[in-house]
């Protein structure tokens, strides 16, 4: 299978002055600052499904925004947020209740009947992606047809009256992707932007040239990618590289926003010294050459013809996981904590190329059933008559867009920080049952926790090493355990950070 780009990156690099492939790359590199604007985003999502769903009042949405963010609410200025977030997040709440009360119905959209952030894989275009709501319907003489709204927090290209061009390629490209995957005629497909900035809901129409335009430029972004993973790619990352992605342009926003940006970035690293320079073309390309091999490995196990037989909807009445029979299953590899997806298959032939997606992680596995948390909560109606009937799924591991920007902001960032700091690490290595954790680590840990200030992080590679490192400081300190409830034990749940947010009932806590 050809390598996959997420649309929404794939179209961020369409800017109002014109698309590059280099916006793709130098994305992958770009620390994210944490913002009232992120956060108001985050908020604005989950303000939609909200209101789409069960018509939550804003204040249980604000405070779910805060469980899922804290970290962002707590490392964002005050000010900012007072000024900004709080000022407006009422009104974007009053524009998004008025759309899919008002708008919705008059554009012929039924909120109760549709899909909320359903994913879909595209080989035949090498896309793949997650839209924000879909309906799908079937009309007399067996034709389907569908309704495409994505969401935007912030405001539209005002000085020409329109959407931005990023967001009408990426709203295009989920059109074409439903269309490959679903078979769905592209006329029967009506695409819808809101910008919750305003309570409108704008409809659609792309020419057939800026698909060609958009894949066209998904091809250069891979070659620029293989070119970086076979150690050829320093020239993309100059001062002369920005200068030339747009030499004709002189607009306020290239030239006063973009631009230096980019700018700033590719002198980080031509000017960084020789040696930080080889050390950071090395690692980028080793992590991009990983995910290059990645596509040339077998396909993962599989499981297919899994009975559905349990749906695990709370008291807001969505699915939050999903229990599947295992009593007929081959062998798998499978295990609590891992990323999978899951489809229903309609028939044998159904793969994740012409089926809505799921994502979630194993839950727990038994010999006779598999219980699967999803990424994102489902709705009973789509699924309430596949239990009636238990219907087949397929199961599979997790590896759409595997995110390479988290270790490609982190090298970046080391390098603005000058290097790996390798005098403040301390590597403990010994074969088994040397006392590497019940001795070394302990004294390590008791000294600096209650003779010093210093903060401590401590890693390992599997699951198993971390429970012997809490099981270890459970008599030692109080500690905070980085991970999910589905890959940790009961025992260590408790120090999770989730559990630990969720008993604040506020921020400021």
């Amino acid at each position: 299978m050809q390598p996959l780009i997420d649309i929404s990156a794939l179209s961020a690099c369409f800017k109002e002055y014109g698309p590059h492939p280099l916006h793709y790359v130098y994305r992958l590199l770009q620390p994210v600052t944490p913002s009232a604007y992120n956060l108001l985003g985050n908020a604005v999502n989950n303000m939609f499904d909200a209101v789409v769903s069960s018509k939550e009042p804003l204040q249980e949405i604000l405070q779910k925004s805060w469980h899922d963010d804290a970290l962002l609410y707590l490392d964002v200025d005050e000010d900012q947020l007072r000024k900004f977030y709080f000022n407006t997040v009422r009104d974007q709440y009053d524009h998004i209740r008025k759309v899919v009360e008002h708008e919705f119905p008059l554009q012929g959209i039924n909120a109760e009947e549709a899909w909320l952030e359903p994913s879909f894989v595209c080989p035949e275009l090498g896309l793949s992606g997650r839209m924000d709501l879909l309906e799908v319907r079937s009309e007399e003489l067996g034709v389907r047809s569908a309704k495409i709204v994505e969401l935007k927090s912030g405001k539209m290209n005002e000085w020409q009256g329109q959407a931005k061009q990023a967001h009408r390629v990426q709203t295009m490209l989920y059109a074409e992707v439903l269309h490959r995957c679903l078979g769905i005629d592209k006329e029967h497909i009506e695409s819808f932007l809101h910008y919750n900035t305003y309570p409108l809901l704008e409809h659609q129409i792309f020419p057939e040239e800026l698909c060609e335009s958009a894949l066209s430029l998904r091809d250069e972004i891979l070659q620029i990618l293989h070119e970086i993973a076979m150690g050829k790619g320093r020239k993309y990352f100059t001062r002369q590289a920005v200068e030339n992605m747009y030499p004709h342009e002189f607009g306020k926003l290239w030239c006063n926003y973009d631009k230096p940006q980019l700018l700033a970035l590719a002198g980080a690293i031509e000017d960084a010294a020789p040696a930080l320079q080889d050390w950071f073309f090395e690692k980028l390309q080793f992590i991009l050459r990983e995910e290059e091999l990645k596509e040339t490995q077998p396909e993962a196990v599989s499981l297919r013809g899994l009975p559905l037989i349990e749906l695990g909807i709370d008291e807001k009445k969505e699915i939050k996981s999903f229990v599947l029979s295992l009593s007929d299953a081959s062998e798998h590899d499978f295990r609590p904590g891992d990323p999978v997806i899951l489809y229903p298959m309609d028939t044998n032939e159904t793969t994740k190329a012409n089926a809505i997606v799921l994502r979630g992680s194993i839950e727990s596995i038994t010999d006779t059933q598999i219980a699967v948390s999803l990424r994102h909560p489902e709705r009973p109606c789509h699924f309430s008559s596949l239990l009636d009937n238990h219907q087949p799924f397929a199961l599979e591991h997790d590896t759409i867009n595997s995110s390479i920007s988290q270790a490609c902001r982190s090298i970046y960032s080391t390098l603005l920080k000058g290097g790996p700091e390798i005098d403040n690490c301390r590597l403990i290595v010994g074969p088994p049952g040397t006392g590497k954790t019940s001795v070394t680590l302990r004294n390590m840990v008791h000294d600096l926790y209650h003779n010093t200030q210093e903060r401590v992080l401590l890693l390992a590679f599997t699951h198993r090493a971390v429970d012997e490192i809490c099981e270890t400081l459970e008599a030692e300190c109080s500690y905070v355990r980085l991970g999910t409830m589905t890959d940790t034990p009961e025992a260590f749940r408790p120090r999770l950070l989730q559990p630990i947010i969720d008993a604040c009932s506020n921020r400021m806590l």
